[in-house]
C-alpha cells in the first residue's frame, strides 16, 4: 500500500496549514506539493496564518520572560531586605556580578513552514503573486529583507496589463515601499523599479511622492521619477475627463409630457368653432 498522502481539492486552508506543521513527513511533504496549485491570494492566507501562528508563540515567550523577570526581581528584593538587616552587611554587594535580569526573547519569526509558503509565493508566474508580494512585505520584517530583492526585480518587470490584476490596497502598499525605500536608503535599484511600477499603474497618491524625487541628487533616480510624474498626470488627465463626460451623458433630460406639452398651444378652441371635414364651410341661410 502506498503511503503517499492525497490532499483532495476541496480541503480547507486552515487544515492545509495544520498539515504542514504535522509531525508526519509524508503529510508535510503532500501539503508542500499541494501549495504549487494554489493561487497567490490563497497562499497569501496561508502566509497570514503562519505569521499569526508567530506571534502567538511570540506572546508566550514573553509571557514566560515577564514571569522569570518578576521571580528574580522578588529575590534580589529578599537579598536586599536581608542584607539591609545586618550591621555590617553592604547591601550593594547583591549585584556585583553584574546584571542578573535576563535578556528578552527573539520574537521575530522565521518557521520552516513561514519559508516554504514564501517561497510558493515567489515562484507563483501569475501577475497578482506581485501585489501579494508587497502585501507580504507588509506583515514580517523577516519576508522584508527575505523577499525584498526578489520584490524589486518583480517590480521591474510589471507591465500595465500585470497592474490590472492588482487592488487598490497593493497600489497603495507599492507607493508605501517607494517611501520607506527612500527614508531607509535602500538604493537606486529599488528606487528605479518601484518607480517603474508606479508609472505601469498608480494614480493621484503617488503624484506627491515621486514629485519629491524629481529633486534627488542622482541622475538617473531624477530622470525616472520625471517621467513617471508625467505619466501619472496624463492619467490623472485621462480619468477626469473620462468623469465629466460620464457626467455630461448623465445630465437629466426633458420628460416627454414636457416635450409635448411645448407643441401645445396656450389657447383652447370651442370644438363647435372647429371645422368638420364632412360639412361646409357656411350654410346657406
Amino acid at each position: 500500500m502506498s503511503n503517499v498522502v492525497l490532499l483532495s481539492p476541496e480541503e480547507d486552508l486552515p487544515q492545509l496549514h495544520g498539515h504542514l506543521h504535522s509531525t508526519s513527513t509524508v503529510v508535510v511533504d503532500a501539503a508542500r506539493l499541494k501549495l504549487s496549485t494554489l493561487s497567490p491570494d490563497e497562499l497569501l492566507t496561508l502566509l497570514r496564518m503562519e505569521v499569526q501562528r508567530g506571534k502567538l508563540k511570540g506572546a508566550k515567550k514573553i509571557s514566560l520572560w515577564l514571569l522569570l523577570q518578576l521571580g528574580i526581581l522578588a529575590i534580589i528584593i529578599l537579598i536586599v531586605v536581608l542584607v539591609a538587616g545586618l550591621a555590617h552587611g553592604d547591601p550593594g554587594g547583591c549585584s556585583a556580578g553584574g546584571n542578573p535580569f535576563m535578556e528578552p526573547p527573539d520574537v521575530e519569526h522565521d518557521s520552516p513552514q513561514l519559508r516554504t509558503i514564501a517561497q510558493a509565493i515567489a515562484q507563483s508566474e501569475h501577475p497578482r503573486a506581485v501585489g501579494v508580494l508587497l502585501e507580504s512585505v507588509a506583515v514580517s520584517s523577516f519576508l522584508y529583507r527575505w523577499h525584498g530583492a526578489m520584490l524589486d526585480d518583480r517590480l521591474a518587470a510589471v507591465t500595465s496589463q500585470d497592474a490590472l490584476l492588482w487592488s487598490p490596497a497593493h497600489q497603495r502598499l507599492l507607493v508605501q515601499w517607494l517611501e520607506r525605500a527612500v527614508r531607509e536608503k535602500s538604493g537606486r535599484k529599488r528606487i528605479l523599479a518601484a518607480l517603474h511600477a508606479i508609472e505601469q499603474c498608480s494614480g493621484n497618491e503617488a503624484i506627491l511622492p515621486v514629485h519629491g524625487l524629481t529633486q534627488h541628487g542622482d541622475p538617473q533616480i531624477r530622470a525616472a521619477a520625471e517621467q513617471c510624474r508625467a505619466a501619472l498626470q496624463r492619467r490623472a488627465l485621462t480619468n477626469r475627463q473620462g468623469k465629466e463626460l460620464l457626467r455630461a451623458g448623465a445630465a437629466p433630460v426633458s420628460s416627454s409630457s414636457e416635450l409635448l406639452r411645448a407643441g401645445t398651444g396656450h389657447a383652447a378652441s370651442n370644438p363647435n368653432e372647429l371645422m368638420r371635414p364632412d360639412e361646409p364651410a357656411s350654410h346657406a341661410s
